[in-house]
């Protein structure tokens, strides 16, 4: 069966808000929320490749639960207002994916996924942090939780629901029905929680069987029950997902455009998701980026080399790993690397000998993305390393635990170096780089150049 990947919208996107660092574009807008769904949706379709694919919002809070309870979900705190700003460019952004989107007054995600996955012809995979969505599975329907974060999911099947909860899917109603919801506000028995409940339901299996059989049932506990009669039948229709929603649809709405267009990687350049946007595994080979031309220029002499020495004033970008470097970001230098019986190349060593007192010089900035590793090729010459910003280091002081960011070209180091300097300013831990992890630097390539000593036995 092709495969059908329905995700909770709403949830995704607190998810990701939550779990990513304040995160925002060149105009200073928030797309933290924005940058967290982008990779999972991109997660999810590499890896399952789905021929079909839905996200469903809810519309508004109140619905026809509110209806019966009037309090359900009244507890829950305001959407802060930076994820408000990100709801409708989250969904631009699954508008230029070709994503089917659904938000239909009165009802909420759940029962809009609830009623889509009872189409039997496809393999469903519901996307959600909501546990509420673990009634819906079935032989052809698993729900896939996320954990940390948005990437980190934990994946359930019947099987898999039983090991865990000793439940059916229809448990995880009478589940709520006692020990409630208080994330939705769903009051549930007053003093019953989940271990208590999971082990009456393990016991008489649904609430009903429960009321059946309170003769069965003493002390406090009965107490609790008979005073709570009313409220855990109410709380078991509050917790169950309707799925006969009145929704025309059909199954080629699903279809999505996959690789991405020109379009969508416009839209990443756009919100500066340059780790989306170099990925060429999610692009067509008509899709390419609009970054600025670069003028790329080959030190093919020695003479070239101390020109450009020469033009070095306050910054310095190099990569020592391709061999390039840069003084702007509309060009780049580089040094020729092909070898054949007709044309020399010049040696590394006399050209870092020229850029010796760049390197040295404390009152000239070098910019680079991999440090530790300068040292020790630096330090093979002669060469100490002065006034440094590492680009990586000040990426893993933001961005730690996150999917790993393209690098830059050494044209784009400047640029970088700004924006990275400024976001950790924000966030108040450009101390943790300047006064930890730079001093640190020096000291693990001190450590690994010395290296240590090893008892055999």
């Amino acid at each position: 069966m092709e495969k059908f990947i329905i995700v909770d919208g709403n949830s995704l996107a607190n998810r990701a808000f939550y779990a990513m660092p304040y995160l925002s574009n060149r105009e200073k807008q928030p797309s933290g929320a924005v940058f967290g769904f982008a990779n999972l949706i991109v997660k999810l379709i590499v890896e399952q490749k789905p021929k079909y694919m839905a996200v469903a919002f809810d519309h508004a809070r109140k619905t026809f639960r509110n209806n019966l309870y009037e309090g359900y979900k009244a507890k829950r705190k305001e959407t802060p207002e930076d994820l408000i700003f990100q709801f409708p460019v989250i969904k631009s952004m699954l508008q230029k994916m070709g994503i089917k989107i659904f938000e239909i007054a009165g009802i909420e995600a759940d029962d809009i996924i609830g009623t889509l996955a009872q189409n039997k012809d496809t393999q469903n995979i519901l996307v959600s942090g909501d546990r509420d969505l673990l009634q819906l599975i079935n032989d052809n329907t698993e729900v896939w939780l996320t954990k940390k974060g948005v990437t980190d999911i934990e994946r359930f099947d019947e099987k898999a629901l039983f090991e865990k909860y000793h439940l059916a899917p229809c448990g995880i109603t009478d589940l709520k029905g006692l020990m409630g919801d208080a994330s939705d506000n769903i009051p549930g028995v007053l003093g019953v929680g989940e271990k208590t409940a999971l082990s009456l339901l393990e016991k008489y299996d649904t609430v009903e069987n429960i009321y059946q059989h309170i003769g069965e049932i003493s002390g406090k506990l009965k107490e609790k029950l008979e005073l709570g009669k009313e409220m855990a039948f109410l709380s078991k229709t509050l917790a169950t997902i309707k799925t006969d929603c009145e929704i025309n649809f059909e199954m080629s709405d699903f279809c999505f455009e996959f690789p991405f267009s020109q379009e969508l990687r416009d839209f990443f350049e756009a919100w500066d998701f340059r780790s989306l946007t170099n990925r060429k595994d999610i692009f067509g080979d008509g899709v390419h980026s609009k970054r600025q031309e670069v003028n790329k220029i080959c030190l093919e002499t020695l003479n070239d080399v101390e020109a450009l020495a020469q033009k070095v004033k306050n910054v310095f970008c190099y990569d020592l790993k391709s061999l390039e470097f840069a003084i702007n970001g509309q060009e780049i230098y580089f040094l020729k690397k092909e070898i054949d019986l007709f044309s020399q190349t010049i040696d590394l060593n006399d050209v870092l000998k020229i850029f010796k007192p760049i390197f040295e010089n404390n009152s000239i900035l070098k910019i680079t993305e991999n440090s530790k590793f300068d040292l020790s090729v630096l330090n093979e010459v002669g060469i100490t390393l002065e006034n440094f910003f590492d680009l990586e280091i000040a990426r893993y002081v933001l961005y730690a635990g996150l999917p790993k960011h393209a690098e830059s070209t050494v044209n784009e180091f400047i640029s970088d170096k700004e924006n990275l300097e400024k976001k950790m300013i924000e966030q108040n831990v450009y101390k943790i780089y300047s006064e930890i992890e730079i001093p640190l630097v020096k000291v693990l390539y001190s450590m690994e150049n010395e290296g240590f000593k090893v008892d055999k036995e």
